[in-house]
């Protein structure tokens, strides 16, 4: 993460050299910050193994393989090019690397099981089409006020929801209000739930525990101290929030409380592969 950008890097065969141009167009649009392969050793750039010596060769490969695994270090997450399914010996490492350091990956196409081979590429067309609902997730973009808003809600029965096609946000309750928008959005989430994320809601996060963390950073002496009893047994809510209001740091509290949901929700969205704003 660069600022509020997420930073992906592009991993594939650099035979499909159009396929890396358009998702880095499409990615980079969708507010992340992307990182590509210097060179497309398979389609344009041959030149560059010419006069090659095959010792000189063998290091050249090795530098760029290198360098595109500490592109991988720099990333949040890879976006690995599979176009047909194909996914070769040197993109399956770095994929394994990717995994290994706790990085997300997503692929251009689904993949519906690991294979251990090598997968050959169709003949025909292999332009993509980018539809697919891991694709929207990293092209999506939300605004954290909502992701907090659903967090910070004390009503049963509401939740709150992303719908990736449109990325806009509503909300849905028992009483079968649809927030804003237009009604037909209870029959969208029947019968295409894919397209949409349910969003973290109240019980995401311990009341408690945050009440807790709040009053353990103050700094010592005997209104932290009473804090601390007062957040103990039935009725802790009721009884905290006659403390901070007794000593002056409402506001104090509600900061704390925001920058918990903050923090959140923008993990949150990291999981999910969906830059936010």
């Amino acid at each position: 993460m660069v600022g509020k950008y997420p930073v992906i890097t592009l991993c594939g065969s650099t035979k499909f050299k159009d396929e890396f141009m358009e998702a880095q167009k499409r990615l980079t649009l969708a507010g992340n910050i992307v990182i590509s392969v210097g060179l497309f050793g398979h389609s344009g750039d041959e030149e560059v193994w010419e006069g090659m010596d095959e010792g000189t060769l063998t290091q050249t490969k090795e530098m760029l393989d290198d360098m595109h695994k500490r592109k991988i270090d720099m990333a949040d997450s890879i976006f690995v090019i599979n176009v047909g399914g194909y996914i070769g010996e040197s993109t399956r490492s770095e994929i394994a690397y990717a995994k290994a350091a706790g990085k997300q990956v997503f692929y251009l196409e689904e993949m519906a099981e690991e294979t251990t081979q090598e997968s050959e590429v169709p003949e025909g067309d292999s332009k993509q089409e980018f539809l697919g609902e891991k694709f929207l997730r990293n092209t999506a973009k939300i605004k954290l006020d909502f992701i907090m808003e659903s967090l910070g809600t004390t009503l049963d029965g509401v939740e709150y929801f992303y719908d990736l096609e449109k990325q806009e946000c509503f909300y849905s309750s028992d009483f079968g209000d649809f927030s804003m928008y237009e009604e037909d959005y209870k029959k969208l989430l029947e019968e295409e739930p894919d397209r949409f994320l349910k969003l973290p809601g109240k019980y995401e996060i311990s009341g408690h525990e945050m009440m807790e963390d709040f009053v353990n950073g103050l700094p010592e002496g005997p209104d932290r101290e009473l804090l601390l009893r007062d957040i103990q047994g039935r009725g802790a809510s009721r009884r905290f929030k006659n403390g901070i209001r007794r000593f002056g740091i409402e506001q104090e509290w509600a900061d704390y409380q925001a920058e918990t949901y903050r923090k959140f929700a923008v993990e949150w969205c990291r999981k999910n592969g969906i830059a936010f704003e």
